[in-house]
C-alpha cells in the first residue's frame, strides 16, 4: 500500500500475468504427423486445408514413385460445430529453457568439472572421457571441443531413444528421445533430474528405424 501506485500501475497481479510479461512461457514445438510414414507438418498448414494429405515421397530416386497421400486430420467436435485436428502429434520441448534451468542450479558447473580431475591408470578405458572421440572431437577451429578450459560450457550430449507403454489395458508404444550430458560423472548423469527431454514420439506403434529420422531432423 506504501508503494508508488503510478510507478507500479503495470506490475503483474499473478503469475500468468508475469510469465506473460517477462516471455518465460514453454515455448515449445509441436509438429503434425503423418500416421503412415511419419513425416512431420506445421498444424497450421495442416488445419488450414480440408483435407490436408501427406505429400512425402519416400524414395524420390525411384521412377514414378507416388507421394504417401495418408490424410493427417480429423473432424472433432467443437462448440456448435466441427473443426479438424491432426491425427498425430510430436511436442518438441524446448532445448535451450532445459539447460538454462540446469545451469541456476549452484552445483551443476562444478559436476561438470568433475571430469577433467578424475584419477584413471593409463591406458584404462573407465568412462567416455577416455575414448578417442572424447579427446580428439574437433571445435570449429580444429582444436578438442573438450578442454578443461571449457568443461562447464562445451556439453557432450548422447542422444538416446526408448519405448514405454502408458496405458496398462492396451497395447499402445510410445517414444521418448531424451539427452544425456555426458560432462556430468556416470553416477548422476542418467538421473531423471539431469536428462533433457528432446521429443516424444507418438503410438500407437513404435517407429520403424529409418523413420526415426524424421523426428530427429528438428532436434
Amino acid at each position: 500500500m506504501d508503494a508508488n501506485q503510478t510507478r507500479f500501475k503495470d506490475f503483474p497481479s499473478s503469475l500468468y500475468t508475469a510469465t506473460k510479461l517477462l516471455r518465460i512461457d514453454n515455448q515449445s514445438m509441436t509438429y503434425a504427423v503423418c500416421p503412415s510414414c511419419n513425416t512431420l507438418y506445421n498444424i497450421a498448414d495442416v488445419v488450414a486445408d480440408e483435407g490436408f494429405k501427406c505429400t512425402h515421397i519416400e524414395f524420390p530416386m525411384k521412377p514414378k514413385e507416388k507421394f504417401c497421400g495418408m490424410e493427417l486430420t480429423v473432424q472433432v467436435p467443437h462448440g456448435n460445430g466441427n473443426k479438424r485436428r491432426p491425427k498425430l502429434l510430436f511436442p518438441l520441448p524446448n532445448l535451450k529453457i532445459q539447460i538454462n534451468n540446469l545451469y541456476q542450479r549452484p552445483e551443476f558447473k562444478q559436476q561438470l568439472r568433475k571430469w577433467t580431475n578424475r584419477d584413471v591408470n593409463n591406458g584404462m578405458l573407465a568412462d567416455i572421457y577416455d575414448g578417442k572421440i572424447w579427446k580428439t572431437f574437433p571445435d570449429t577451429s580444429d582444436v578438442p571441443f573438450f578442454t578443461p578450459e571449457t568443461a562447464d560450457s562445451h556439453l557432450g550430449i548422447m542422444i538416446n531413444l526408448d519405448w514405454f507403454q502408458p496405458f496398462e489395458s492396451s497395447v499402445y508404444s510410445c517414444g521418448a528421445i531424451y539427452g544425456v550430458i555426458c560432462n556430468l560423472p556416470r553416477e548422476i548423469r542418467f538421473k531423471k533430474e539431469n536428462m533433457l527431454t528432446l521429443g516424444l514420439l507418438p503410438g500407437p506403434s513404435e517407429v520403424k528405424l529409418h523413420k526415426i529420422n524424421h523426428y530427429l531432423a528438428p532436434i
